[in-house]
C-alpha cells in the first residue's frame, strides 16, 4: 500500500475511533449494569465533583501546540449557558482562566480542568490534532496557523464535553452503587482493546506492536490513545441511556417531508464503479500473441474466476495496485479515456469484452450504476433520511445536556505563558 495512502487511512481509522457519541459502545451487560446503577436521571453531580479522582495521563514527548489566545481573568469564574454552542469554544473562552505556576512545571501539562481535579492535557489536545491533520497540513502561512487554532479549539471543547459528562455519569454512578465504577471501567477497557484490535485488522496491521510503532510515527502514545477510547465508550453509554427515550423515532410523514424539502439532496448524477484488467502488447512477442492472451483472460472471468485474482496474476496495469478498481467514477473522469465511450453502455455485473488500444487491450467489469435523475424514497432511502433526523434529534438533545453540565460543574482553562 502506498506509504500516503496508508497514513490517511490510518489517521481516519484514528479520527473514527475517538469520535462520535451517538452508539453505545458497552455491551448488553455494562449498559444494563450501568442503567441499574442511578434511579434518578435528573440527579445532577455537585459543583466540582471528579468522576475518578486525580486523573495522569501518560507522559509524552512535549507538543507544540497553536499559541492559543485566552481572555484575561474574569473577576469571578464564570461557566456560561452559551457553552454548548455547537462547533465554537465559546465555553471555554468564557470559562474561568488561569495561568500556569511559574515555579512548576508539571511532566505532563494540563491545559483545562473540569470539576476539581480532573484535568485534560495539551497532550491530549494535540493527540486529537494530529488525527485530523489533513485538515491543515496542505495549507501554508496565516492560513494554516488560523487553521490549526480552529481545530484546536475544536477538539478542546470535545474533551471538555466528554469530561463534563462522564463527571455526571460517575457521579450518579457512585451515588447509587459505588461499586459498580470499576466494573464500568473495566467493561470501557474490554471494548476500547477490542475496537482497536479491529481496526489496525481492518488497516493491514497485523500486530499490537506494529500499531503501537504506526503511532509512535505519528506523535501519538498507545496508552493514551486507549485511555481516550475507554473513555469514549463510556461516555458513548450514558449519553445514549439518557437520550434515548428523548429523541424516538422519526415518523414516515416526517421522512416524507425533508425528502419533499431537500430536492436537491437526492438528485443524482451518472456514476459508476468498474475492474479494470489491461494487457500491454510490449509484454509480449507480437499484438496476436497479446489479443490471444487478453481472450483467454476475457472467457476465464466470464466463465466465472475471480476477475481480482486474474488482475494481479495477469494485469499490466497500474489497477493491479488497487485489487482491480478502475480509475474514474463519473462521466468525463474515466480512465484511460478510450474506455468512456463503451464503459456506460454496460449493465451492471457485466463485462465489456476484449477492448483493443494503441498499447494493448482492456477488459472492463461495471460493477454499479447510478443514473442521472432523482432518488426514489424507496425503503433504502427512508431509512438514510430516518437516520439522518435520528441523528440531528440526537445532536440537539446532546446540546441540551452539555449546556446543562456546563452551568453545573466547574471548568477551568489554564492559560500558557
Amino acid at each position: 500500500m502506498d506509504a500516503l495512502l496508508r497514513r490517511r487511512l490510518f489517521a481516519a481509522s484514528l479520527v473514527a475511533a475517538l469520535s462520535g457519541t451517538g452508539c453505545g459502545m458497552l455491551g448488553q451487560d455494562a449498559d444494563r449494569k450501568a442503567s441499574d446503577t442511578f434511579a434518578n436521571p435528573e440527579l445532577p453531580v455537585r459543583r466540582g465533583q471528579s468522576p475518578d479522582g486525580p486523573r495522569v495521563p501518560t507522559s509524552l514527548p512535549p507538543a507544540e501546540r497553536p499559541n492559543l489566545p485566552l481572555p484575561a481573568r474574569p473577576d469571578a469564574p464564570v461557566v456560561p449557558l452559551e457553552a454548548a454552542a455547537p462547533g465554537v469554544i465559546t465555553p471555554v473562552s468564557g470559562a474561568e482562566v488561569r495561568p500556569v505556576a511559574d515555579k512548576a512545571t508539571p511532566a505532563v501539562r494540563p491545559i483545562a480542568t473540569v470539576g476539581v481535579d480532573n484535568f485534560i492535557s495539551d497532550e491530549e489536545v494535540s493527540m486529537m490534532m494530529k488525527q485530523r491533520a489533513m485538515d491543515y497540513i496542505y495549507l501554508k502561512g496565516d492560513e494554516r496557523v488560523k487553521k490549526e487554532k480552529e481545530v484546536y479549539k475544536e477538539e478542546l471543547k470535545k474533551l471538555i464535553d466528554r469530561e463534563l459528562i462522564l463527571t455526571e455519569f460517575i457521579g450518579r454512578v457512585k451515588k447509587n452503587n459505588p461499586g459498580a465504577v470499576d466494573e464500568l471501567w473495566q467493561q470501557a477497557t474490554k471494548m476500547a482493546d477490542g475496537s482497536l484490535r479491529s481496526r489496525r485488522l481492518a488497516i493491514g496491521i497485523k500486530t499490537e506492536a506494529d500499531f503501537i510503532a504506526e503511532l509512535q510515527k505519528q506523535g501519538m502514545d498507545f496508552k493514551l490513545f486507549r485511555r481516550q477510547m475507554e473513555r469514549q465508550a463510556l461516555m458513548s453509554t450514558f449519553v445514549n441511556m439518557v437520550l434515548k427515550d428523548k429523541t424516538g423515532t422519526p415518523t414516515l410523514a416526517q421522512v416524507q417531508d425533508y425528502y419533499a424539502r431537500h430536492a436537491d439532496e437526492f438528485k443524482t448524477e451518472d456514476k459508476l464503479k468498474f475492474q479494470h484488467l489491461f494487457v500491454a502488447t510490449a509484454r509480449f512477442n507480437s499484438a496476436d500473441e497479446a489479443r490471444k492472451q487478453a481472450d483467454q483472460l476475457f472467457n476465464a472471468a466470464r466463465g466465472g474466476a475471480d476477475f481480482v485474482k486474474l488482475v494481479k496474476e495477469h494485469g499490466h496495469g497500474d489497477s493491479v495496485l488497487r485489487d482491480g478498481a478502475g480509475v474514474g467514477e463519473k462521466r468525463g473522469e474515466i480512465q484511460p479515456p478510450e474506455l468512456e465511450k463503451v464503459i456506460w453502455d454496460i449493465k451492471p455485473g457485466n463485462f465489456s469484452g476484449v477492448l483493443p488500444s494503441e498499447n494493448g487491450f482492456h477488459i472492463v467489469r461495471v460493477l454499479e450504476r447510478q443514473t442521472a435523475g432523482t432518488r426514489t424514497l424507496d425503503e433504502k432511502l427512508q431509512t438514510e433520511i430516518r437516520n439522518k433526523l435520528a441523528e440531528q434529534a440526537f445532536k440537539v438533545e446532546l446540546d441540551k445536556l452539555t449546556a446543562q453540565l456546563w452551568r453545573q460543574i466547574g471548568v477551568t482553562i489554564v492559560e500558557k505563558r
